[in-house]
């Protein structure tokens, strides 16, 4: 069989590209290198759905962050997956960073950002917030940020992808890749599989599979981070709470889960090894 579109990768992205795509009349299969989709870094992450204003306006993600945000309402309601929008803080300590955070409140709005407001009353965010500092003096408060279940999200996805006649493979490592007359055929340890698109999707290793085709132009440096794990009884939060960001980070986050525990984190560490999960 020759697939109209290869997926690699069966992480969030992968399985959210072969959702939509299997909305129309196309053959399609998921290679996934795991023995189950999202065991990458779709299993491990804040789950924190961004309203979007925290990115440069010169980087594609801010448009995309924007954009996807809006896309969440409408696919719970057709994939029944856990999220809730619960909106976020940026929190400013300082009064000289309130100028800052009316600046990002200014474009977040420009470009299509909704409800984005800031809030001066000291009262009102700690009605809004109980357990926030006293010490606040504004925040930058999106209603549209919200919480999801990553990997209760992707296998909504893949499970639609499926019954729209998606194939997945699993346990099937990419090793080589060949383009010839206009088709790509994609080779793992079992077998080989034969498109004339292919999709990269292979999230850490989307770089690797790029050099198997000669594409060369970028590289992915690994950072893991930790979390800390509250119980349920150990502190109640409302929103997810942002410091404000820094040239580097957007900063330690303490935020609720939907399963009414609270973390925060995550500390950064760049590594080296792809494969290192400890």
């Amino acid at each position: 069989m020759i697939y109209d579109v290869i997926i690699i990768g069966g992480g969030v992205t992968g399985c959210c590209i072969a959702r939509t795509l299997s909305k129309y009349d196309l053959k399609i299969c998921v290679i996934e290198k795991e023995a189950e989709i999202a065991s990458g870094t779709t299993k491990a992450n804040s789950g924190v759905v961004h309203a979007g204003f925290a990115s440069p306006r010169e980087y594609v993600k801010r448009y995309m962050c924007i954009k996807g945000n809006k896309l969440y309402t409408q696919a719970v309601k057709e994939l029944n997956f856990p999220f809730k929008r619960i909106g976020s803080f940026v929190v400013a300590l300082e009064d000289e960073q309130i100028k800052k955070l009316d600046e990002e409140r200014k474009k977040g709005i420009e470009d299509g950002i909704p409800d984005l407001e800031l809030i001066l009353d000291k009262d009102t965010i700690l009605h809004m917030e109980p357990n926030l500092t006293e010490d606040v003096v504004g925040v930058l408060h999106a209603p549209s940020a919200g919480i999801v279940s990553p990997y209760e999200l992707t296998f909504a996805l893949a499970e639609n992808a499926a019954l729209n006649g998606v194939t997945f493979f699993r346990n099937h490592e990419v090793i080589k890749i060949k383009h010839q007359d206009y088709i790509f055929t994609v080779r793992t340890y079992k077998g080989e599989f034969q498109g004339n698109n292919l999709i990269n999707a292979a999230g850490l290793f989307a770089s690797q599979i790029s050099k198997m085709l000669g594409l060369d132009y970028f590289s992915i440096l690994p950072r893991k981070g930790e979390y800390m794990l509250f119980d349920r009884n150990a502190i109640h939060l409302n929103k997810v709470l942002f410091p404000m960001a820094t040239k580097v980070s957007k900063g330690i986050l303490v935020c609720p889960t939907l399963h009414g525990n609270t973390f925060i984190g995550p500390n950064a560490q760049n590594i080296t090894d792809r494969e290192d999960l400890s």
